[in-house]
């Protein structure tokens, strides 16, 4: 925030900063602040931005392992694909994330890295879509239309009667819409996700 040339992309009203921080925010002269040549950084978030009229379509190709606790205190990445950018994203903090892809609403995504514990690396994979091309559905036999290889699942292990347990797989598959997706049956739902899509003690439960 302290960049000398900060001014020519964000606009920092101090009224809004309280006095005892605003020392975080002095403006550095370029003689005193070396970039390293690399572009300016909006917080320490990438936006990555296409041409009007197109979506983005982002991969999580790999993410270090031993991050995956609930919630991602430690590390993480956070995908904004919502319409509203302005309320949290979708969160990966596990190796399994791998495969998973989303896609925006708008040209823009926030995309949002951090780091608590230890070191951590996430790599993602992005291409601009046209808007007018059909949204893909990777689960589900049902699928009106299929642009990317369906995500695939082994049978479900056999269950015992009343039991109702999420697959270990759930949390991605619930951060992709599993739960309220169109093209996903009620059948899929409670077979892999019930507790995660609050199907527990609904019919057949």
């Amino acid at each position: 925030m302290s960049r000398h040339d900060r001014d020519k992309y964000v606009f920092v009203n101090l009224a809004n900063i309280e006095e005892k921080w605003r020392s975080q925010f002095a403006w550095q002269r370029e003689e005193d602040n070396d970039n390293f040549n690399l572009g300016y950084d909006y917080g320490s978030i990438m936006h990555i931005r296409s041409p009007e009229n197109t979506e983005i379509e982002i991969e999580i190709v790999s993410f270090s392992k031993y991050h995956a606790i609930e919630g991602c205190p430690n590390a993480g990445v956070e995908i904004k694909t919502n319409e509203n950018h302005q309320l949290t994203g979708y969160r990966f903090c596990s190796a399994s994330a791998a495969g998973t892809k989303l896609r925006s609403f708008t040209n823009r995504v926030p995309i949002i890295t951090w780091n608590r514990v230890s070191e951590s690396r996430v790599v993602l994979r992005y291409r601009q879509v046209s808007k007018d091309e059909p949204r893909s559905t990777t689960l589900g036999s049902e699928a009106r239309r299929i642009i990317q290889p369906p995500t695939t699942f082994a049978p479900p292990p056999p269950v015992q009667e009343n039991k109702c347990e999420d697959r270990p797989e759930c949390p991605i598959h619930i951060a992709n819409g599993f739960c309220y997706r169109k093209g996903i049956t009620y059948e899929q739902r409670k077979t892999y996700c019930p507790r995660g899509c609050h199907l527990c003690g609904s019919r057949g439960f």
